[in-house]
């Protein structure tokens, strides 16, 4: 059954009727009401304009109704009906700002700059050179714009990326167009592939991407992307008088290169990195060439977890996971601070790869100061004891070795160490002691030091 509207209140009356002097008797009561309020506005046609049968059972009306009540209260001030200046929504005569109560207005997005960084330089060697990070976006945060950009002597040698957000649905959407140049001292290329050897060489890639992310909730999401990129390499040789110099070898190719990736993160981070939770990744990629023979499939799965012991000391795992195939498989490098400690940076590659750490997190130094020689107060220092393994190979893969003397490692390749953390203004600065071993015998200590927050 429909809800009966309670009656609406009935508009203001003076406390006595008073005849203006020569105007007559006074006037009647229904007189009064209906000059007050007009014929259109009589009680029961009233009730029907601010009520209306499309207010439902559950009480709650609908845009119609909003608007009929707004009207109506209008008109019985003094508007006109149906004039379109005094209707609700339209525009006030004689001030297009104004904003009055109950109107339902279109939203409009206005754009204004969120941040803007950049910054220039000259040299006689090298001429000018600029950099500057731009980012747009509208009041609600619907739209977006990041423009990254950097000149360097001249327009063949400078980048740009520009990326494109809509954020308005559950459903994000992307868009992006970029062209960028690099030069290399590397035996591999951005690509993954094997050079054999260090080269040096330059890189020219420039293309289109777009993306879709679909949350399923607050911690759990799926994104899809796909690139159409063109890239031109160029290798370079020294001469004998020590200059890098460009030859003629080239190598072009226009890739297609989608990719899925679902993601779970539920961390909870601290000063210098996740207190407690987890995250995770699992990617899908593959690449196509446009009229020729190069391609590729990747799948990566990367699991942390980070486990609290009381209130300041927490575990840490991280488990990395990757395999790439077809006939232009990628490599997988491995060593150095962010994958295995205790061996130089990218010493071991192949086409399938294995990393393990944990980590026991711990307060250091909770506040050291030095007066002399030089002032220095340090503070939130935290300290961990780690062990690191992993593995990294194309075709066999033998991890163990049992001999005469015992079992060592082969394949697998482990390292155990310490290391501190600390905030330094904007950084957090990470120092790290690592000694590679093969369960028979321990090599010499490695430093390590990295700027970034630990895994």
């Amino acid at each position: 059954a429909e809800a009966e509207p309670a009656p609406a209140p009935a508009p203001p009356r003076a406390a006595a009727a008073q005849p203006e002097q020569g105007a007559g008797p006074a006037l009647a009561a229904d007189e009064e009401q209906e000059q007050l309020a007009g014929p259109e506005l009589a009680a029961d046609e009233e009730q029907e304009q601010l009520a209306g049968p499309e207010f439902a059972a559950d009480g709650h009306a609908d845009s119609g109704t909003t608007v009929a009540k707004a009207s109506a209260a209008y008109r019985a001030a003094g508007g006109a009906d149906g004039d379109p200046q005094t209707l609700v929504g339209g525009p006030v005569p004689g001030d297009e700002d104004v904003r009055r109560i109950g109107a339902v207005e279109r939203y409009r997005p206005r754009f204004t700059a969120d941040s803007v960084n950049g910054g220039f330089a000259y040299t006689s060697g090298y001429g000018f050179s600029a950099a500057a990070q731009i980012a747009v976006s509208d009041v609600l945060g619907n739209h977006r714009f990041y423009i990254t950009t950097d000149f360097f002597s001249s327009l063949e040698s400078s980048n740009f990326h520009l990326v494109y957000e809509h954020r308005g649905h559950r459903a994000n959407f992307s868009l992006g167009l970029h062209n960028f140049k690099d030069y290399y001292h590397s035996d591999r290329t951005w690509l993954g592939e094997d050079l054999g050897e260090r080269r040096y060489f330059t890189e020219r890639s420039y293309g289109l991407s777009a993306g879709v992310s679909y949350p399923f909730s607050v911690f759990n999401r799926v994104e899809f992307d796909i690139s159409a990129i063109s890239m031109d390499r160029q290798f370079a040789e020294v001469t004998d008088g020590g200059y890098v110099e460009l030859t003629d070898e080239r190598i072009s190719r226009s890739l297609i290169i989608p990719s899925v990736r679902f993601v779970n993160d539920t961390t909870l981070w601290g000063s210098v990195g996740p207190l407690s939770g987890g995250r995770s990744s699992i990617v899908l990629q593959r690449a196509w060439e446009s009229g020729g023979s190069f391609g590729y499939l990747t799948g990566i799965a990367d699991v942390r977890r980070y486990i609290k012991l009381g209130v300041r000391h927490s575990v840490a795992l991280k488990l990395v996971a990757a395999r790439s195939s077809a006939r232009s498989a990628q490599n997988f490098y491995m060593g150095g601070v962010n994958s295995l400690r205790g061996y130089g940076d990218f010493v071991f590659h192949g086409r399938n790869l294995t990393t393990a750490s944990i980590e026991f997190r711990f307060p250091f130094i909770d506040h050291l100061e030095i007066a002399s020689p030089i002032p220095l107060s340090l503070w939130g220092l935290r300290g961990v004891a780690f062990i690191d393994a992993g593995a990294a190979w194309d075709d066999d893969f033998r991890g163990v070795v049992h001999g005469p003397t015992g079992t060592r490692l082969s394949g697998i390749k482990a390292s155990h160490g310490v290391g501190v953390r600390m905030r330094l203004s904007m950084f957090i600065v990470r120092f790290d002691w690592a000694w590679p071993t093969d369960l028979r015998r321990a090599g010499g200590v490695v430093t390590h030091f990295a700027l970034g927050a630990e895994f």
